[in-house]
């Protein structure tokens, strides 16, 4: 049995193509994909749960695709076990760009095999132009290396076989644009020539159908109109032996949104247009909105400070980055003791009869209540006492902040109508991010001071500087001065107009522009991102805090603080292209178009679960497939009631356009998921033999396929959980829109999956943490998730981590990242007799290391 590897989740905006290498019996199977892994290790799952074939191996990060074993394969000088090892370590050098020091020849050529490789393992890619172009886009060939597309044997490709009409007992066509509901029987009724105008109608025949004569049924969707779905379709026990298929390949698309059309738009302020719906049933008012045409929609941006495009920009875009103040957690109205939990919880210990290191898994305990009110059921190892007993409070249990003091960095305050607005928030760290809403807003007296905003990587002199020392009309010149510091004191006695805003440019920010100090004329506030400058304005009234209502249920572990932030929901901040805001009062639509005119027509993501197939462990739902389908257009569920899977660091809802809960055999295949603001695929409880195999995922809101079982207590001997899934073949671009730390594929609690031939273009969040972190355990070895402590100036993306584990008492692990001569290698001994880990010289040979148990993974 392979041993896993766990990978970090991903978020943030970089897309990325993530390849891997599969370790099988130390036989190499090739794999592109991307997961992340939320183990237990309760006495029960060590064993039972954890012996699985997901037979993961590396995600080299930064940008890139690392297919290792087609680079030695066509590196003949890569094929000893030391250069290898050389090789995976260059490749977690590689980032977006190429770093300094890397020889361009040996990077572009793995950036070619990649390429190559992902045609090989997904032959049909060769037939499709826009996931080609995606895959040389992802992997900076152009760019960076001056290559055309490689070329491809187009005679290799494989189409995808067409879905026709098969001999099963009934067969009913749906057609959105001309069938009829309500048709009265007849031997044609549902058929080709008389279909349906909905899907529930024709399951619901063959329910009729069915109760006469069992077997075999399909229900075959027609690509002239959009399936909208004002309904979940569910289906149980009773619908098994069910495929819900595209006919003949026709672009089928199904829909959870509410499509309202001939929409009649006034004009409103600053470029804005407003549209009246109060007669348009919207259950969940408007939390989200699609436009375009019907085949390729996109996402319009709910109105937000700092504006961005979720989509396309890149973290720290779109966040505020300065030194934000942060109200302390409360619990049911009164703070919290930093020193102990934030809201007592009842502790249910299991002794584990095996030795365990860190004290963190001597025992596995458990917090019900107390803490844990914010997940539900409310349960979780984060809100014991007990949980991390080498680990000072307050980071490491449940509590998060309880509002926030804005007001110096919204330039769009005061807000007419805050509450119900939310806050975006990273965990200090970068772990996840925090969803809040605002309750309500409160005038703090006793704060009252005079603050500056800082705002580090922030230029708000950006392109206004034709000339480097000189003043303009917009821009006045300060000075060259070498700390920010002496910039800030010029700006207070300046004698070139009043100053409320200071830009400083590093000493290190390169050319004639390092060291200088700007103001802008009037105060314009307009910060563009980049590195190595700074910006500030001010001075503020700091008087207001925003009180956080529900959220901050997210994550795992918490914090008093959060880190970067933006706030979307408020109509004064509605001031970009492509935003709109919903007054959930007068039940109007405000939107600022792209173009000159508003859309005709828009989308309304209403449903989360599009398509539910529930049944249970005793009468499980067997054997229904979906071949072919579009689904699209759920809506936002990250502020649903969420639990912490297993003993992982965040949490996470049951939810999914396709949901599955007590399964056998289901099927989901060729099928594309496209703008989701939530999951797309949910294995909940007990499921087996999945088969999730050909799909795309694209824009996706959170992940692109989730499992995670229902054991009691951490006990899986109950077999509620996902068993032998099969994941392969799924092509996957852009995920974690909404939620960072989302993933191609999550699994807790889950067995025996097999995970291979997947090509993702991803972005990945910035992985720096805090803590060496146990993830999992494997009979006598273990291996150990290795996180590293650097801020992002320090180390902006994720640092990779070579890891080895071995059956002896002491495991190995390499960790790569910054020193003071450059990239410095250091090996980490974890000591089972001390269970603390210890550094050892950085001169450590890292050909001791045996490369067939190495593997690559990355901080969370």
């Amino acid at each position: 049995m392979a041993l896993p590897t766990l990978f970090c989740s991903t978020g943030g905006r970089i897309k990325m193509l993530l390849a891997c290498w599969w370790l099988d019996y130390r036989s190499c199977a090739q794999s592109l994909w991307t997961i992340n892994r939320h183990g237990s290790t309760s006495k029960n799952i060590n064993h039972r749960l954890w012996e699985d074939r997901i037979h993961q191996g590396v995600m080299p990060t930064f940008l890139g695709a690392v297919l290792i074993t087609a680079v030695i394969a066509k590196l003949p000088a890569m094929k000893h076990y030391e250069n290898q090892e050389y090789l995976a370590l260059k490749m977690g050098e590689l980032g977006s760009g190429r770093p300094e020091g890397v020889d361009p020849e040996f990077d572009c050529a793995w950036r070619g095999y990649a390429y190559e490789y992902a045609v090989q393992v997904q032959p049909w890619l060769v037939s499709d132009p826009t996931k080609l172009s995606q895959l040389y886009d992802a992997l900076q060939l152009g760019p960076l290396c001056k290559q055309p597309p490689p070329s491809l044997n187009v005679s290799k490709a494989k189409a995808r076989p067409a879905t026709k009409a098969t001999k099963d007992v009934v067969t009913f066509f749906v057609d959105a644009a001309n069938g009829k509901d309500n048709q009265p029987y007849s031997p044609s009724a549902g058929g080709i020539t008389q279909p349906f105008k909905s899907v529930a109608s024709a399951v619901l025949a063959v329910r009729t159908v069915r109760s006469t004569m069992q077997g075999p049924a399909t229900i075959f969707l027609r690509g002239n109109a959009v399936h909208y779905l004002s309904e979940t379709i569910q289906l149980g026990p009773g619908d098994s032996q069910l495929t819900i298929a595209a006919y003949n390949n026709e672009p089928v698309v199904v829909s959870g949104g509410v499509h309202i059309s001939n929409l009649k738009w006034t004009s409103g302020p600053a470029g804005s247009f407003i549209a009246d719906l109060s007669d348009i049933n919207l259950p969940a008012g408007v939390p989200a909105m699609q436009y375009g045409a019907p085949s390729a929609r996109s996402r319009a941006t709910l109105a937000r400070y700092p504006n961005a495009n979720p989509e396309l920009d890149l973290f720290p875009v779109g966040y505020v980055t300065a030194k934000t103040q942060w109200r302390p957690p409360l619990y049911r109205g009164e703070p919290c003791d930093p020193k102990t939990q934030c809201g007592t919880s009842v502790n249910v210990t299991h002794v584990t009869p095996d030795s365990e290191w860190h004290g963190m898994y001597q025992n596995w305990t458990t917090g019900v209540g107390g803490a844990c009110d914010v997940y539900d059921p409310p349960r979780s190892p984060w809100c014991s006492g007990q949980f991390y007993l080498e680990r000072q409070f307050p980071e490491m249990h449940t509590r998060h902040p309880s509002g926030i003091y804005g007001d110096a960095h919204l330039p769009n305050i005061p807000y007419s109508a805050p509450s119900g607005s939310i806050v975006h928030a990273w965990r200090p760290g970068h772990w996840y991010t925090w969803m809040f809403e605002v309750d309500d807003y409160h005038v703090n007296t006793t704060q009252g001071s005079t603050v500056w905003s800082i705002q580090q990587n922030q230029n708000n002199v950006y392109s206004k500087v034709s000339v480097p020392g000189q003043d303009t009309s917009e821009v006045k010149f300060l000075g060259t001065f070498t700390s920010e510091t002496e910039c800030w004191q010029a700006c207070n006695t300046s004698k070139k107009g009043l100053c409320t805003d200071w830009t400083w440019h590093h000493n290190d920010f390169g050319g004639a522009f390092s060291g200088q100090c700007y103001f802008t004329v009037g105060g314009d506030w307009d910060p563009k991102a980049q590195p190595k400058v700074t910006s500030a304005r001010g001075p503020y009234n700091a008087s207001g805090y925003f009180e956080f209502g529900a959220g901050g249920n997210q994550g795992g572990e918490g914090n008093e603080n959060a880190g970067e932030w933006y706030i979307e929901g408020n109509l004064e901040d509605l001031d970009d292209l492509n935003e709109f805001w919903w007054d959930d009062v007068s039940r109007q639509l405000h939107y600022i178009p792209n173009g000159t005119a508003p859309p005709s027509d828009i989308v309304v993501p209403t449903l989360i679960n599009i398509i539910e197939v529930i049944g249970s462990q005793a009468a499980p739902v067997t054997n229904v497939s979906f071949v072919g389908l579009t689904i699209t257009a759920n809506r936002p569920s990250f502020m649903e009631p969420r639990s912490n899977p297993s003993g992982g660091d965040w949490s996470l809802e049951r939810m999914g356009a396709i949901f599955l809960e007590g399964t056998e055999c289901v099927s989901i295949s060729n099928s594309t998921f496209e703008r989701l603001d939530s999951n797309a695929v949910f294995l909940s409880g007990y499921n087996q033999h999945a088969s999730i195999t050909q799909n795309n995922f694209r824009w996706l809101g959170q992940n692109a396929i989730a499992s995670w079982g229902r054991p009691i207590d951490n006990d899986a001997t109950n077999g509620d959980f996902p068993r032998y899934t099969i994941v392969e073949g799924n092509f996957i671009f852009n995920i974690g829109i909404q939620q960072k730390q989302s993933s191609f594929y999550f699994q807790a609690e889950t067995a025996q999956a097999v995970i291979r031939n997947n090509v993702g273009l991803l972005p990945h969040m910035l992985c720096s943490s805090m803590h060496l972190r146990r993830t999992r355990s494997f009979r006598s070895a273990s291996i150990f998730h290795v996180p590293l402590s650097t801020s992002m100036t320090e180390w902006a993306v994720a640092r990779t981590c070579l890891l080895t584990c071995s059956s002896t008492p002491a495991a190995k692990v390499l960790i790569m990242g910054p020193s003071t001569v450059g990239i410095g290698y250091h090996t980490l001994r974890l000591c089972e007799t001390e269970r603390r880990p210890q550094f050892l010289p950085s001169t450590t040979s890292i050909t001791t290391l045996s490369w067939q148990t190495l593997r690559l993974t990355v901080g969370a």
